[in-house]
């Protein structure tokens, strides 16, 4: 895999583009590593070092800086390798090589950049492990943690890992302990049957304990086993070690809602700390955590404003069933924190409908005005009932014009719900004098009002490129997607200037029209992929969008994309990863790449590259093997897009999916109608022989595709 991953950044080098800085770049530090002078070569390993998996081009050069006669630029060469990762397989031979030598004080580096590399350093295991029971404890445990990274976690080596660690966790020096209680936390299930009876013995040793439960902290779900034991935990008259034990109850998330009735009583306890901790295990235990909203109502009031701002964002995630609670954050509108003030929005915007008329109750308070039009505008379609009162509050003369922008604001992002505003924003757009026509503008295109369009092509046509309302006027016009080839192509050819522009603010929303029109947008495509290197994340995202929402027709598109997969910014390697997948099997070069993402540890980037592969190559040999796993914890996500696209993938792999059938079976209960579709379909494809064509993934997702990242990071 490494070897083919280098083969892909050669055949991007040999692409008929412009090659871009970043390309020059590694090829001159590749030259400079073999320079006389010893600084450049030092400067040039460092370099390359930052720019992480997209130096994998240079991986060969840096292996010969191995032998370098600067002890510093072969300790450098080191960094830099860890700093690739999984695109350094080839530096396994020569890594294995230093780990047989004599020279001791490389032997730390190289252990870093075999885990680093991951499953491809599966030959080092053996040299690992004997670094692993040897004497040295700091060689211990980097020994450990590599070998934590590259091998599955059935391994006989990882079993003899674990008694490695809890021995250092709870006899050596504070920062190794904290360094085996993390390396721990990344060892997964077969670590848990040990920490959980060393939280157990908390009452003998609290401090160990307290390790053991910041370990299964980091394992997050899979630290469900330990609950009763963290339950106890929260017992200590410890106050370090109740903490830890929920944040461990907080990261296990649904699994510990049997922690409910503890907690709850935490809430009412002489330690703020301890409160905090309470409170926030609670916001992760999410809507499992709805028979605790009156108590985090009670919270609310609490003298310590971080409680009370950890109170909002659990009764957010709780969601709709904090409704008892909507007086209690209704109240805190009228905190005098501001963080309290604005996360008890957003709570009330999770809770949806049945906050409306409170809120709308509120615009009759100048004090709380503009925080409930901000509330209802976050709640969305559901808030129909306050366009009306938003209607008629922009009737009144003597309104100010902040608060008359974000009424407007609001209506847009009602949407289409807001049709009975329409004509009073039409009067607002084409009203000369007003000052809010590009924020009339832009309500009217997304409440889709066609009869917004012939205005909006005057001001493109009539009025210069500065204003505000010449930025959204094209952005306004391709939204709303008129029939007439005219409209459309004026608008189009606005947009893509708007790419260019110098806020990123207006280049993302330009990508992110772009994104909205589809298909019709393939002219755009040179366009969307000279952006790919803009220095904004969020804009890469957003041209990324584009490309995917166009589809097999942004080809051309895939030397940015293949660039994009190694982004150091995991949104737009997962919007990358969405675009591959749309583009199809026309991006069948970009697998390599997929496949190193696939190791990743975040699991939403599993998931996309999982996604992508089989869209891509949908009748490769062993794919499932591949992608099993990564598909089948998309099924278990919060967001019901990412359910439905995970149980279509499984459908396609046919019936090499059949171990994923007890969870599609699950999904055919699902509150999302097209989710239970697609698993009802899938279970079909899983019982039927494999065709030769799926026909993946026809329909066009949303606009945005890096908002995405529903329970993951």
């Amino acid at each position: 895999m490494p070897r083919l991953l280098s083969l892909i950044a050669l055949f991007v080098l040999a692409l008929p583009i412009t090659i871009r800085a970043e390309d020059t770049g590694v090829i001159e530090l590749i030259r400079e590593l073999r320079s006389v002078n010893v600084k450049r070569r030092l400067q040039a390993a460092e370099s390359l070092g930052r720019l992480g998996p997209g130096a994998a081009p240079a991986v060969r050069a840096l292996v010969s800086a191995l032998s370098d006669q600067n002890l510093e630029v072969q300790a450098q060469a080191l960094v830099a390798l860890r700093q690739i990762g999984r695109g350094a397989g080839d530096a396994v031979p020569a890594l294995i090589d230093l780990l047989k030598g004599d020279d001791s004080s490389r032997f730390g580096g190289a252990i870093d950049a075999l885990g680093a590399i991951g499953g491809a350093a599966g030959d080092a295991a053996p040299d690992l492990l004997g670094f692993m029971l040897g004497e040295d404890s700091a060689l211990s445990l980097a020994a450990c943690r590599a070998l934590l990274h590259i091998l599955p976690p059935d391994r006989e080596e990882l079993k003899q890992a674990i008694p490695v660690l809890v021995h250092t966790m709870t006899s050596g020096d504070a920062q190794s302990r904290d360094e085996a209680a993390a390396t721990l936390g990344s060892a997964g299930l077969i670590a848990v049957p040990q920490l959980v009876a060393i939280v157990e013995a908390y009452a003998k040793d609290s401090e160990s304990a307290g390790r053991a439960a910041m370990a299964l902290a980091l394992m997050g779900r899979h630290a469900a086993p330990a609950v009763p034991a963290l339950i106890k935990a929260l017992q200590s008259d410890k106050e370090s070690l109740v903490v830890q034990a929920a944040a461990a109850l907080g990261s296990i998330g649904p699994g510990a809602d049997a922690a409910l009735p503890q907690l709850r009583k935490l809430l009412y306890g002489k330690s703020s700390t301890i409160r905090l901790s309470a409170v926030r295990a609670l916001a992760d235990i999410g809507p499992g955590a709805a028979d605790a909203v009156s108590d985090i109502a009670a919270a609310l009031k609490d003298r310590d404003e971080k409680i009370r701002v950890e109170s909002t964002r659990a009764l957010g995630k709780i969601g709709a069933e904090s409704r008892p609670a909507i007086p209690a954050l209704v109240a805190a509108l009228a905190d005098e924190s501001e963080s309290v003030k604005w996360h008890a929005v957003w709570a009330l915007s999770q809770i949806g409908g049945k906050a409306v008329n409170p809120l709308i109750a509120l615009l009759d308070d100048e004090k709380l005005r503009e925080t409930a039009v901000v509330a209802l505008g976050d709640i969305g379609a559901a808030a129909r009932p306050a366009v009306r009162p938003f209607v008629a509050l922009l009737a009144k003369p003597d309104l100010p014009a902040a608060l008359r922008s974000e009424i407007i604001l609001s209506l847009a992002r009602i949407g289409p719900a807001a049709d009975d505003a329409v004509p009073a924003l039409l009067r607002t757009l084409t009203d000369e004098k007003s000052e809010l026509r590009a924020y009339a503008a832009w309500a009217l295109a997304h409440i889709g009002a066609r009869q917004a369009v012939p205005p909006l092509v005057r001001v493109m046509t009539t009025e210069s490129g500065s204003s505000d309302l010449s930025i959204v006027a094209p952005i306004a016009v391709l939204t709303l997607n008129p029939d007439s080839p005219f409209f459309f192509d004026s608008a189009m050819k606005g947009v893509v200037e708007l790419l260019g522009h110098s806020s990123a603010s207006v280049r993302q929303e330009a990508a992110l029209a772009l994104a909205a029109v589809g298909k019709k947008a393939a002219p755009a495509v040179p366009h969307l992929t000279a952006g790919l290197a803009d220095p904004e994340p969020a804009v890469r995202g957003a041209l990324l969008s584009a490309v995917a929402a166009i589809g097999p027709d942004a080809a051309d598109a895939l030397p940015g994309v293949i660039k994009a997969l190694a982004d150091p910014v995991y949104p737009v390697r997962y919007a990358a990863s969405y675009a591959v997948g749309r583009i199809g099997p026309p991006a069948k070069v970009t697998a390599p790449l997929l496949e190193v993402n696939l190791l990743d540890s975040d699991p939403l980037l599993q998931f996309a590259s999982a996604w992508a592969l089989v869209n891509v190559e949908p009748d490769r040999p062993g794919l499932a093997g591949k992608c099993l796993e990564a598909l089948r914890w998309g099924l278990k996500s919060s967001d019901a897009r990412t359910r439905e696209e995970a149980a279509q993938a499984l459908g396609a792999l046919g019936s090499d999916a059949r171990p994923a059938v007890p969870d599609l079976e699950s999904l055919k209960k699902d509150s999302d109608a097209s989710v239970h579709k697609s698993a009802s379909e899938a279970l079909q494809k899983i019982g039927q022989p494999k065709s030769s064509s799926r026909g993946l993934f026809d329909r066009g997702r949303g606009r945005r595709a890096t908002e995405t990242k529903s329970d993951a990071k």
